[in-house]
Formats: structure tokens, sequence, C-alpha cells
């Protein structure tokens, strides 16, 4: 049985993903680490938390494949909600032990945080070396007490670990963001206050067919927030697509545009409806 106080998170304490589910539910909810995003799913799969707050897209990195890759149906496991949306702004400092600035030799960097902070990368001189997770980057240089090592983590967790920040800001792009999702078993429950619906839908292999749907949104006045496709694999042809509109599956608008795009043969699934926060305050660039 699942705990239901419980909510799995991809990285450890100091991550971006603890700062997420905590400014989602309080900062005393009790978290489940996982090293992996199949981890985190497994987690609930198997009733080690009832819900998990797991990142979809980042503003500068893109979608984060994996997770889009359960809620589309892709990778195995029992259909998610979403309940609510976080937004972090994201921030990598470079963080070694203290003293040892002129000693490092190699960075530890999970492979989106080094997507993001290429430019600062190059210029070190430093060899990166993967790591699964952000905030564990900074731990295993403390538990490894190597002058030699610095890890690309967050702010939190450099402090966390009591590191020495060497550089901060060291993302190509001081504006970036992270979404973060709740996702829990059950069916959405839309709301009025609502101003966010996640769609995701197949359409039949017929000329046109994704025209009409986009039509059928514009023509209610639905402004379409996002939209992504993905290849269904071992299905040559065949897609899947991931939509968001800026109002929420209670909306009568909403509610026309959706039946007739089934009226035409799309097979239409409701991920979430939920009200957005505000996005955090931007830093101005270099």
């Amino acid at each position: 049985m699942s705990s239901p106080a419980y909510t799995a998170i991809q990285g450890e304490d100091g991550s971006n993903s603890a700062a997420a589910a905590r400014s989602l539910l309080g900062a005393d909810v009790p978290l489940v680490f996982c090293d992996s995003f199949p981890e985190a799913f497994a987690a609930l799969d198997k009733g080690k938390a009832s819900r998990a707050v797991l990142p979809i897209e980042n503003t500068t990195a893109g979608v984060i494949q994996p997770v889009w890759d359960r809620l589309l149906g892709i990778s195995p496991g029992a259909a998610l909600t979403a309940r609510a949306e976080a937004r972090v702004r994201i921030g990598f400092v470079a963080a070694a032990l203290t003293g040892s600035a002129n000693q490092v030799r190699k960075i530890l960097a999970h492979p989106v945080a080094e997507a993001q902070c290429r430019q600062f990368l190059s210029d070190s001189g430093w060899a990166v070396v993967a790591c699964h997770d952000t905030a564990g980057a900074a731990r295993m240089v403390r538990e490894a007490n190597d002058p030699s090592q610095a890890a690309l983590c967050p702010l939190p967790a450099a402090r966390l670990y009591g590191l020495q920040v060497l550089q901060k800001e060291c993302g190509d792009s001081l504006r970036t963001w992270t979404r973060f999702l709740l996702l829990e078993f059950g069916k959405p429950k839309p709301q009025p206050t609502d101003d966010r619906s996640i769609f995701i839908f197949s359409l039949r292999d017929v000329p046109g067919a994704l025209v009409q749907t986009l039509a059928s949104f514009s023509q209610q006045g639905l402004n379409l927030a996002g939209i992504h496709s993905r290849a269904v694999p071992g299905s040559p042809g065949e897609y899947r697509f991931f939509v968001e509109l800026n109002a929420g599956a209670a909306d009568p608008r909403c509610i026309a545009a959706i039946a007739e795009i089934e009226n035409f043969g799309a097979d239409m699934h409701l991920l979430g409806s939920y009200p957005t926060p505000p996005w955090p305050a931007t830093v101005p660039e270099r």
C-alpha cells in the first residue's frame, strides 16, 4: 500500500527537484530520493510513494524525454495525472573542497546540467565526468575528499555539503527554468479556476488530421501553449502528441474543441488540468 505522505523525486537533497517538490508540497514533505527517472516511476508503481514531482521541460536543454515517454504511454506503467506544476529557475555553480581551486582537474556533472553550461565547461579546461544527479555531484566531491574534483551543482547543494563556490552562475543563459509536474494516479479533476490543461492524443493517418485538430482549438479561441510529437517505437508513421492549452479542461471552449476533435476520430486523453504558478524572477544576462 502506498504511503500518502511520500513523494518520489529524481535527485538528492539539495537538488532542483527537491526544491520543486517543497515549493509544491511544503518544506517538511518526506521525499523518496531516486537515482533515475525509472527508479522514481518504480517508487510510484510499487507503492513506495503515492506521488512524484518530476521535470518535463527545461527552457535551455528541452524536454525531459524519459518523463514524457511515461506520460505518453511509450514506457510501461499505469497512467498518471498531472495535479500541479512548479517552475524553478535553474542555476549551477562550480564547487570544490575549500582551498582546492588551483588543484581541480575534473568536474562531476549531470548530462542535463552539462548541456546548460557548455561554455563554462569548455573554458574551464576540466575533464567532465558524468554524474547521476546535480546534488549528488556535490555529495560525491565531499565524500571523495579529492582536491582535484569539482561539482557542477545547485548552490543549495554546495552549501549543504560545505563546498567552496569557485564560479557562480555557470549556465550559458541566466534565463533558464525547469518545469516540474506533480504526478499521481487517478483521474484529473478539472476546476473552473484552472488555466492550464494538458492533452495527449493520437490521430488517424489521414491527410490534414493534425491541421484539423489544431483548427478546432483555434476556432474556440484557445491559445496553444505547447505541442510536441513523439514517434511510437516499432510503429512506423504513428505519432503521439502532447498539447498544452492556456485554459483549464472545464472551460466551455475546451470542452467544445475536444468534442469536435473526438468526432473526427482522434483518441484524446486528459493528462491534467490545474492553475499555473508565476514564473520565478528573471536574472539579467551578462
